[in-house]
């Protein structure tokens, strides 16, 4: 199993891996399963990183990361993603929200 600080992940009777903490760490901040997937790709297809060294540092096997980089891919979704300054605008407008609602 993954532990907080990074560590070892058995799958299925595999030989062991060893997780990053940084990728534990974001896990723990994930309030959506698709947030889990896009963190997962997004390296490969925004930086480029190798898909095997992600796969590595997530745990992952490198051709289910593979697929879903793939399917990503395949359906144009990075041309129909949010500009960044539209992604910004959206997360204040949220961070906003989230705000006076803790006041209240």
């Amino acid at each position: 199993m993954t532990h907080a600080g990074g560590g070892e992940r058995r799958v299925r009777g595999l030989a062991a891996t060893t997780v990053s903490a940084e990728w534990t760490g974001l896990q723990e901040r994930f309030l959506w399963p698709d947030q889990e997937l896009y963190e997962l790709i997004r390296p490969v297809v925004l930086f480029e990183q190798p898909r095997k060294d992600r796969a590595r540092e997530t745990g992952v096997s490198a051709r289910t990361l593979s697929r879903a980089v793939d399917r990503f891919v395949q359906r144009n979704i990075p041309q129909k993603a949010l500009s960044l300054d539209q992604a910004n605008a959206t997360r204040n407008r949220v961070s906003s929200v989230f705000c006076r609602v803790r006041r209240e």
